[in-house]
C-alpha cells in the first residue's frame, strides 16, 4: 500500500425525513423539521454521479484541508452557504439559536395573501436551500452535533401580492450542546488511545473501536442518537451515529474521511 496516499473512507448512513408544521397568528411561521440526508432536496444536489465526480476531482493524494469543506463546496445557492457559514461561526455551541438574514431574500408573487400561500413561498423558495445548508454542514462537521433536527422559524414581508422571505432562525433542540467540552475531551481521549504504524492500521483500529464499543439502538430515543455525541458519550446510536463518530475520529487523526449516502 502506498503510504503517500491518504485513505478515503466512505460510510453509508440513512436517516428518516419527517416534517410537522404549526402556524402562528402573527407574521412569523414556525415549524419543527426532522430532516435527513435522503430528502429530495439533497438528492437533487448530491447524486451518485456528482459524488463520484467530486471524489475524482480530489486527485490521487488529497489532504484533510482539501476536503475540510467538501460538502460546502457543493452548495450552489447563496442561502445554503449563508446557513452553513452561520452555523460554522459558532463552533463551541455558545448560541442556542441563530438567525440568518438573507443577503438576497427570495421573493415570489401570490394570487392572494393567505397563510397557505405564504407558507408555499417559504417551502419552495427558501426551505430547500436552508435544508441543503443544514445537511451539508452536518455532513462536514460531526463535532458540531447540536444542529441536528433543529426547530426553524422564518420572517417575511408582504408588498402588494409579493411575498419576501427575509430571514430564518434555527433553534437547537439538543440539550447536550452545553456538554460540548466533555464531548471534545472524549474524542481526544479516544483518539489518543488509538495508534497505528500506517493509515490503514489506524483506520482499522478506529473501525474496531467503534464496532466493539457502540451499541446499535433500533429506536431513536432522541436526535442525539444520530450524532457522534450519542455514539461517543452514550455509547448507543443508530447507523448515522456510527458514521459520524467514525468521521470525527478520522478527522482528529488527520485522515481524510467523507460520509456518503
Amino acid at each position: 500500500m502506498n503510504k503517500r496516499k491518504i485513505l478515503l473512507i466512505f460510510i453509508i448512513f440513512f436517516m428518516i425525513l419527517g416534517i410537522s408544521t404549526k402556524v402562528n397568528a402573527d407574521d412569523e411561521e414556525e415549524f419543527t423539521e426532522y430532516y435527513g440526508i435522503l430528502d429530495t432536496s439533497l438528492k437533487s444536489m448530491v447524486t451518485s454521479n456528482s459524488i463520484q465526480t467530486g471524489i475524482d476531482d480530489l486527485g490521487a493524494d488529497p489532504t484533510v484541508q482539501s476536503i475540510k469543506k467538501y460538502y460546502y463546496n457543493q452548495l450552489t445557492s447563496k442561502i445554503g452557504r449563508e446557513v452553513y457559514n452561520a452555523l460554522l461561526a459558532d463552533p463551541n455551541g455558545t448560541k442556542s439559536q441563530i438567525t440568518i438574514n438573507f443577503s438576497s431574500p427570495p421573493t415570489a408573487s401570490v394570487k392572494s395573501v393567505t397563510n397557505d400561500n405564504i407558507k408555499n413561498v417559504y417551502k419552495t423558495k427558501a426551505l430547500p436551500y436552508v435544508r441543503d445548508g443544514l445537511v451539508m454542514f452536518i455532513s462536514d462537521n460531526p463535532m458540531i452535533y447540536w444542529w441536528y433536527g433543529p426547530n426553524l422559524s422564518y420572517k417575511y414581508v408582504v408588498n402588494g401580492k409579493n411575498v419576501t422571505i427575509k430571514s430564518i432562525t434555527l433553534y437547537s433542540n439538543i440539550n447536550e450542546r452545553t456538554k460540548n467540552t466533555n464531548f471534545k475531551n472524549k474524542i481526544t481521549s479516544i483518539s489518543n488511545s488509538i495508534s497505528g504504524s500506517s493509515v490503514y492500521e489506524t483506520v482499522k483500529k478506529i473501525h474496531d473501536y467503534v464496532c466493539s464499543t457502540i451499541t446499535y439502538t433500533k429506536v431513536e430515543d432522541t436526535n442525539i442518537d444520530q450524532t457522534a455525541y450519542g455514539a461517543a458519550i452514550n455509547k448507543k446510536c443508530v447507523c448515522e451515529g456510527y458514521a459520524k463518530l467514525f468521521k470525527a475520529l478520522c478527522d482528529k487523526k488527520g485522515i481524510v474521511c467523507i460520509t456518503v449516502s
